[in-house]
């Protein structure tokens, strides 16, 4: 959902819910892209290079 109430709450309306929504999404991504990253460049420690000929098991 994009928004939950309560009773008595405010209710977001028009431009208003739509820029907020949209600096969220803005907020997830780059947190989502962070991550991303340093869980990429703790993976990268223990990957090595590996070479396969081919007939190799």
């Amino acid at each position: 959902p994009v928004c939950w109430e309560e009773v008595g709450d405010a209710q977001l309306t028009g431009p208003k819910i739509i820029h907020e929504t949209t600096e969220k999404i803005v907020q997830i991504k780059s947190r989502i892209q962070a991550a991303r990253e340093r869980q990429k460049s703790y993976a990268d420690l223990k990957r090595k290079p590996m070479d396969f000929q081919v007939g190799e098991s």
